[in-house]
């Protein structure tokens, strides 16, 4: 038997990884004889039912590291039980809440610095902008 690929209707369909799987030998499924699921986020009752040859490419729950707000949170809260060792990624501000912060510490940094700004629930590059000091 051929391995299979699901694509879910909660995701986007992408070229890059049908044709990957595609050339890797699987062949597209619609039932439930799969091997990789390309979904969105998966809740875990779902995952249970999962067998020991099936992959999905989401865990359930990770949206406490792929949301890149949500991320931020949970090292701040590191930040404060550990100290120094969570001292892991760069400052970020998360918006509305931090903008006042932000304006300061930008002011203070005279407009030289450079922002990258991601909308919190976007993916593949949409809405990013690069904020200098012109803007």
């Amino acid at each position: 038997m051929t391995p299979g690929f699901k694509i879910t209707e909660s995701t986007h369909t992408y070229n890059c990884v049908v044709n990957s799987l595609k050339m890797a030998g699987f062949s597209q499924s619609a039932g439930q004889k799969w091997n990789v699921l390309w979904t969105g986020m998966i809740r875990p009752n779902r995952v249970k039912h999962v067998n020991e040859f099936q992959r999905i490419n989401h865990f359930a729950g990770s949206w406490s590291l792929g949301r890149k707000d949500n991320m931020w949170r949970n090292i701040q809260r590191m930040r404060r039980l550990h100290g120094k060792a969570f001292d892991i990624c760069p400052q970020t501000y998360i918006f509305p809440e931090d903008y006042k912060r932000w304006t300061i510490d930008r002011e203070a940094a005279q407009f030289k610095n450079l922002y990258i700004m991601k909308p919190a629930a976007s993916s593949c590059g949409r809405g990013i902008r690069v904020i200098g000091k012109t803007q």
